[in-house]
């Protein structure tokens, strides 16, 4: 059986209130006794001493102002348990050099007073006296050599019984010196009894018989102190000990005053003076260990607290300061200066008369916003180069191609107006934009059955009702190329459970009533949606049916290609711009060459956003910024950040289907992911995350913690741009009613089938890529 730490046993101690309340009174007793008598030394320093620490006890309490006896008991056990770990790790140590020391102060304790009983004393009229000191000699022997044998054999791995035994041990050893010593008097006073003319001719004897005792006072007091300055393992155990031992020589005394009063006179010294000597040097070692401790636990303190910051600073980067919403270093440092601003404007109101401090405030707020302005940036590393006319040449020669070049000129241009504009071309359609697109109907309901309403093939129809009316806005547009470019997309598009071509068009439906909700769709110009439309609808173009952590895994030709950088997603943007080659495909044919370099970017942007492994950066970059967007008069930059919001919302849109669609949807996705589970194993790989669930307590645990952390912090999002709550009334409502039907199936054990429905031997072969 493992033995219980020693730390453990004795803080169960310390939760009993009435023992923790006898201690607090103890220890705040004594600490005052030992400030009052070392200030009388030391006055200077100690009181230094003592303003250190409740200085720094007082940082320790966070937010308590006020300055507090320190009791050497933490609060947080994390950090008693973390303390009397590695304050222990030197105990065997110390006790086995302890115990070597001790073991030669016995001896020559022993050698002295047996000299002093043998040279000086009759044998034949004290024999108990001989008796008992030859038995406590044997007996201190064993004491001391038994923790030294018993240290060595077993080391560490006793620490908590070598603790315990030395503990309990010591009362025993004070008390056997204790007895001895009233033996002692006893036999001193029987002298009395003689008659007066043998007094003289015993008066040395009883001289000798009290530096016996004095010497045992010694050896006590020598056994106390070393045990406070050297084991130092716990101040509250030794202080007790300590108290014990006081009582135990100050008692010696005091019981000789009162029932032996006529010997006050021969053992003044031995019994009076030097007790209360013991008793100061005990003090003052006490009070050693007690500041040697204090500042061990101040360190292990600080230390945990500089450890608990660098942690707190990592976590920020995924979870806000309550760990409830993921939010990035930027938005805290936001929210930070917003505290700051509100701060410096309630210090304005209160010093409305101080002119010189109004200046002051006036300057932090100043910087503050400037500080703000630069956080909003998008790229916070991107020099400006355009802005440094004597570094343009060169950055233009060795760091940008041609189309770079154009573009940076283009958008540096566009915020000059009194620069000449390249083309007219984005002003030509933000014209015509609102008389030709859609107006609202049933079809682009959020929930609107697609399979109901384009009956026929989804993908090519729903595809040509988004593009058709904001490709006719471009002169000259080829329907035929339109129709080719869809039926070339579909048939990219692999047989797969879930990322098949309908998952497509359905994405495609979602992102055009997320338009709606949100109140965009005549706000925006129609090149930027029909850029949104074809990033939607050919979001998993060519998906395998295989996750990006499989591929890079198994050193895929994909990752190899991509580098392990959004290597499907790189892979979908591919397939849209090499189908795009073929002129019969080509659907930006007519489109001047720097708007067609805009929209493959806007389109890149767009697809590579639907990878899940920066689902919290886009949430948190947006949310940074939310505040401070004029949704009525939008730039190029804000547009696209919310045009991938949406289609990252509309990708994960099945979260927000009533729940038989919902389920639908689930058992696809989890079918393909059993289906990459199956590939894995026959290629001897871990099955990855997700690809081995077959029943449906299972699926819901892991569907709770996606709708929960995924889907809802996303929404919300979105809930934020939309007026009257639409986004929170078709989507998040559903979420939290589709959690709430998982809820439901947690303890449902029925079988998904996946396995009967997949034995056959070819499955392996049909799904590898």
């Amino acid at each position: 059986m493992k033995e219980k730490p020693f730390n453990e046993t004795f803080n169960k101690l310390k939760k009993n209130e009435e023992w923790l309340l006898q201690d607090s009174r103890i220890i705040y007793f004594l600490e005052k006794i030992i400030i009052f008598i070392l200030n009388i030394f030391n006055k200077y320093n100690n009181e230094t001493d003592e303003i250190n620490i409740t200085h720094k006890l007082t940082k320790i309490e966070n937010g308590k102002s006020e300055i507090k006896i320190p009791f050497l008991l933490f609060k947080n056990e994390n950090y008693e348990e973390t303390f009397l770990i590695k304050f222990y790790s030197s105990f065997p140590f110390k006790i086995i050099i302890y115990s070597i020391i001790m073991l030669f102060i016995s001896v020559i304790y022993f050698l002295i007073l047996y000299y002093i009983l043998l040279k000086n004393m009759l044998y034949n009229e004290y024999n108990i006296i001989f008796f008992y000191t030859i038995f406590k000699f044997i007996l201190d022997i064993f004491y001391f050599t038994f923790f030294v044998i018993y240290t060595f054999l077993f080391n560490t791995n006793c620490i908590d019984k070598i603790a315990t035994y030395s503990y309990k041990s010591c009362y025993l050893f004070i008390s056997l010196i204790f007895i001895h010593n009233i033996v002692l008097l006893h036999f001193n006073s029987s002298s009395f009894s003689l008659p007066s003319n043998n007094l003289v001719k015993y008066i040395n004897k009883y001289t000798y018989k009290n530096y016996a005792i004095l010497l045992n006072n010694v050896y006590m007091c020598i056994f106390c102190f070393l045990r406070n300055y050297i084991i130092l393992y716990n101040f509250l155990l030794n202080l007790k000990f300590s108290i014990f031992f006081i009582i135990i020589i100050i008692f010696l005394p005091l019981y000789a005053f009162f029932f032996y009063p006529n010997l006050q006179n021969d053992i003044y010294i031995s019994t009076f003076i030097f007790p209360l000597f013991c008793v100061l040097v005990i003090v003052i070692s006490l009070y050693i260990q007690y500041k040697y401790e204090l500042n061990k636990r101040i360190t292990c303190i600080d230390m945990n607290e500089d450890i608990k910051k660098v942690h707190s600073n990592y976590i920020t980067k995924y979870f806000s300061i309550d760990n409830s919403i993921p939010t990035s270093p930027i938005e805290d440092i936001l929210t930070n200066l917003k505290s700051i601003l509100d701060y410096t404007k309630n210090l304005e109101e209160d010093e409305e008369g101080n002119d010189n401090k109004l200046i002051e405030i006036n300057k932090i707020q100043e910087k503050i916003k400037t500080c703000e302005n630069i956080l909003r940036t998008q790229n916070l590393n991107e020099v400006p180069v355009c802005k440094y006319r004597k570094f343009e040449k060169v950055y233009n020669m060795w760091c940008l191609d041609q189309s770079e070049k154009n573009d940076e000129i283009n958008s540096f241009l566009s915020q000059h107006p009194n620069k000449k504009s390249v083309t007219s071309f984005f002003n030509m359609h933000s014209l015509l934009s609102a008389k030709f697109q859609d107006q609202y109907n049933d079809i682009y309901d959020w929930n609107a059955d697609i399979e109901l309403i384009y009956k026929r093939n989804i993908f090519i129809s729903i595809g040509y009702k988004l593009l058709y009316p904001l490709g006719v806005l471009e002169t000259n547009f080829n329907n035929e190329k339109l129709k080719n470019f869809l039926l070339k997309i579909y048939s990219l598009y692999n047989d797969l459970p879930y990322h098949n071509s309908f998952h497509a068009a359905q994405v495609a439906h979602f992102t055009k009533s997320m338009l709606f909700m949100l109140d965009l769709n005549k706000k925006i110009s129609g090149i930027d949606e029909f850029c949104l439309h074809v990033s939607s609808l050919c979001h998993d173009v060519g998906h395998p049916g295989l996750n990006n952590f499989f591929l890079i895994k198994s050193e895929n030709e994909l990752a190899l290609t991509y580098n392990d950088s959004n290597v499907l997603e790189n892979y979908h943007c591919s397939l849209v711009f090499k189908t795009l080659k073929d002129p019969n495909c080509n659907i930006f044919a007519n489109y001047p060459n720097n708007i067609f370099i805009t929209c493959k970017k806007n389109i890149i942007r767009a697809i590579l956003s639907t990878d899940m492994k920066n689902h919290f950066e886009y949430i948190s970059t947006f949310r940074t910024n939310r505040e401070f967007i004029d949704y009525e008069n939008l730039s190029n930059e804000q547009l696209w950040q919310i045009f991938c919001l949406i289609l990252k919302g509309s990708d994960i849109g099945h979260s927000t289907l009533e729940w038989k669609k919902h389920l639908e949807w689930t058992l696809k996705i989890n079918e393909e992911f059993y289906l990459q589970g199956l590939l894995e194993k026959s290629l001897n790989m871990s099955k990855s995350f997700l690809c081995d669930t077959i029943s449906i307590d299972k699926l819901a645990i892991s569907q709770i913690d996606f709708l929960k952390h995924l889907c809802i912090p996303l929404f919300n999002e979105l809930n934020y741009i939309s007026k009257n709550n639409e986004v929170y009334n078709n989507c998040i409502s559903a979420i939290e009613n589709n959690i709430e039907q998982w809820e439901k199936n947690k303890n449902n054990q029925k079988n998904l089938g996946l396995q009967e429905k997949y034995q056959d031997d070819h499955t392996v072969e049909k799904i590898k890529f």
